[in-house]
């Protein structure tokens, strides 16, 4: 589970913008409660005070917080005047968090309050302002001090607030920030202007997304930023050397220099293939992922692995090349395409097997929801992966020892797509297949408990992916295994899950895998 912290504090603290970039920094989910509750009232929070009276608005704040402290995880902020809610400091220690309380004198966060566009109520004139600032700061300081971690944020610039609150909070910093974006191209304009403040940037974008990302470039001009468009598939069969070397040459047709950075906009395939082509152009520039996919948004782009595709096997040419951020776009989820959405949740499932057994029956029970694209399961999902993902990142970035342990499923995943010549499967079904593969693998070699592999394969079908493998010669399947990049002389590393929390790595002799081939991958897949 990721840690929870609560962030709360005075008015005009900077409490949402501190709690998004540190959510951003460590790679977290992030909830700011003020647009949800915005979504819920039908209106803007000015015109709720103003229709139904504060102490209505505030019950409603009530009930929602207190739901989301239940049920989330991850970095959650408050509107200003939540936390004097005992329900809610109540409900925040019940559940776990911990809670920060950043402080700002009322003559501070008043001037902030009459510099900012945004209107707030009770704040329409300078004295009245400070009036009420001092009255709040008077009747909550006392409780808000309660917090788990006090910072005063008289003076401090916003990284210095971010930098105070994560060694407050011990916070682990993950190999680069992660972002969750449900605006449109304006919105994502801005947030890439966030990551890349300066330079230009080189635009690779799957060619599907053409009127989002030219909508963003746009914005992106708008802003004075400069923004050049390179179009490419986003098939897995467009991740070839020829493809790579043909975006080395369109970028190099334009101007580029190292203060630019490359963009990718796409599913995993543009991020594998943008994000090599910037870790080889000029020896390397910076490049910022935005996944439109639920598979990049997962897997693909987080982490830094880049590279294509050769005839012989699966991304056996790439380097690693750690992204100065990733944007997850939700927005872009809405119109995914059944099949690629299912793909991405091959990889959440493997997540949650190497998360624990919490994470495999909370993704059990969202089954349905997820396949019905319920926003808050959705959510789950994508904290959950991103997590799992980003605390092996962490510890190992180059996969000289647990990173390995993500290739779960990968080992005869990727030996289908190769041996079906990249077009039969999408990535997530061929992962769906390793999946049951691998446990059903470890069964026989008494690494896997008893029925685990039916569990498994249980909740893949419920979420629409393949979970049996077609029957090819065992000489096929032999000959793409030993061609996996984790093998040593005549062994393979297979990542092997005795149950939900518990997989390790085994290196297994190429005989003694192709003899389980021949029983069970090349017929029938129960006769283990």
């Amino acid at each position: 589970m990721a840690p929870r912290w609560l962030i709360v504090g005075s008015t005009a603290a900077g409490k949402s913008t501190s709690g998004r970039a540190l959510a951003a920094t460590c790679a977290l989910p992030f909830t700011d409660t003020d647009p949800l509750l915005e979504r819920e009232l039908g209106e803007p929070l000015l015109d709720a005070f103003e229709r139904l009276g504060e102490e209505a608005v505030r019950e409603r704040e009530r009930a929602l917080v207190c739901r989301l402290l239940a049920e989330r995880d991850g970095v959650l902020t408050l509107g200003g005047g939540a936390f004097a809610s005992p329900a809610v400091r109540a409900a925040a220690k019940e559940h776990g968090w911990v809670t920060v309380y950043l402080r700002l004198q009322p003559a501070e966060a008043a001037a902030r309050v009459m510099a900012d566009a945004v209107r707030r109520p009770g704040c329409d004139g300078a004295d009245r302002t400070r009036a009420l600032l001092e009255t709040r700061f008077a009747a909550r300081d006392a409780v808000y001090a309660t917090a788990d971690v006090v910072l005063d944020c008289d003076g401090l610039s916003r990284p210095a607030v971010l930098e105070g609150m994560a060694a407050a909070l011990g916070a682990a910093r993950a190999p680069h920030p992660v972002a969750w974006l449900e605006g449109g191209p304006v919105a994502l304009a801005e947030k890439l202007t966030e990551f890349v403040p300066t330079g230009r940037l080189l635009v690779v974008a799957d060619r599907r997304l053409r009127n989002e990302v030219e909508a963003t470039v746009v914005a992106l001009e708008e802003a004075g930023r400069s923004a050049r468009l390179i179009w490419v598939d986003g098939g897995e069969a467009a991740k070839t050397v020829a493809a790579l070397s043909s975006l080395w040459t369109e970028a190099f047709a334009g101007p580029l220099d190292r203060g630019d950075t490359v963009v990718t906009v796409g599913g995993g395939v543009v991020s594998d293939l943008g994000g090599f082509a910037a870790a080889t152009v000029m020896r390397g520039l910076p490049v910022v992922h935005v996944a439109t996919t639920l598979m990049g948004m997962v897997d693909a782009a987080l982490g830094g692995k880049t590279g294509v595709d050769l005839p012989s096997g699966k991304n056996l040419v790439g380097a690693f090349h750690m992204p100065a951020a990733v944007i997850q776009w939700g927005a872009s989820l809405a119109t995914l395409p059944d099949g690629e959405f299912r793909s991405g949740l091959a990889e959440v499932v493997k997540c949650a097997l190497l998360t624990g057994e919490e994470a495999l029956a909370q993704l059990e029970a969202d089954a349905v929801a997820l396949i019905l694209r319920d926003g808050d399961a959705i959510g789950r999902a994508v904290a959950l992966a991103t997590q799992t993902k980003m605390e092996l990142v962490a510890r190992d970035p180059h996969e000289g020892g647990e990173r390995a342990l993500l290739n779960l499923g990968h080992t005869v995943g990727h030996a289908l797509e190769a041996a079906t010549g990249y077009g039969r499967y999408l990535h997530g079904e061929a992962v769906a297949i390793g999946l049951v593969a691998a446990l059903r693998f470890g069964t026989a070699l008494g690494e896997t408990e008893p029925g685990v592999a039916e569990r498994v394969a249980a909740v893949l079908t419920r979420l629409g992916l393949p979970t049996e493998a077609p029957e090819l010669a065992p000489e096929i399947w032999r000959e793409a295994i030993s061609r996996d990049k984790k093998r040593t002389d005549d062994a393979v590393r297979f990542v092997l899950c005795r149950r939900a929390g518990h997989c390790t790595l085994k290196i297994v002799e190429l005989d003694r895998v192709d003899a389980w081939i021949r029983r069970s991958l090349s017929g029938n897949m129960d006769d283990v």
